[in-house]
């Protein structure tokens, strides 16, 4: 009705107006589904170039942290061509399961088979486990079941350093520590780069 008595020029008026006031609600509205779709994209791609966690796991000091420790776990294996390179989502869940420090798997890895390169013939055991060995059906398997072994049989019965589970893992020699050691400082130089996320790929 209140359209029907305007004039012509005041319903172009109006109906120009009402435009105008559409215009401008609705890509507001739009633009920020837009945005909220390409945060959750970003996110969903910062945590998943070379990770493990979920596109909804809030990114988070905590999960670059993760993503710093795998992707420098990653890097060194590359750096060996070690065939342990796809087990890396097992060193981070096993360190995060069994509370471990993140290199000390890799560490013990490189020292007794560089990174899995010299083993036992159908081991899959990098970590001369039971002198090398015990045999599993994968890398996952034995990095999984050497974690557990460390947390239950080492550091739960008192170990508080590499020295002490040296001291036990390896006959009492007065090396192995030192060496574990170095290839955790070369894990630990990788994980501190600071283009280290920047040059994931």
């Amino acid at each position: 009705m209140l359209i029907k008595n305007m004039t012509h020029k005041y319903k172009i008026l109006f109906i120009t107006g009402l435009l105008l006031v559409l215009i401008f609600l609705f890509p507001r509205s739009i633009f920020a589904d837009e945005i909220a779709g390409n945060s959750a994209q970003l996110k969903y791609l910062a945590l998943n170039t070379n990770t493990y966690f979920i596109p909804d796991v809030q990114f988070d000091a905590l999960n670059l942290e993760r993503i710093k420790y795998k992707k420098a776990i990653q890097n060194v294996l590359t750096r060996y061509q070690s065939p342990m390179i796809e087990s890396v989502d097992s060193f981070m869940e096993a360190c995060i399961e069994y509370d471990l420090d993140c290199f000390m798997l890799p560490a013990i890895a490189g020292l007794e088979s560089r990174f899995g390169n010299m083993i036992a013939p159908a081991t899959f055991n990098p970590f001369g486990w039971g002198g090398g060995y015990i045999t599993f059906e994968s890398w996952d398997e034995a990095v999984m079941t050497v974690a557990k072994g460390l947390r239950k049989n080492y550091y739960d019965k008192g170990a508080k350093t590499v020295e002490d589970v040296g001291y036990i893992y390896a006959n009492k020699s007065t090396t192995w520590a030192g060496k574990i050691r170095s290839f955790m400082n070369e894990l630990k130089r990788e994980y501190e780069k600071k283009d280290l996320i920047s040059s994931a790929k």
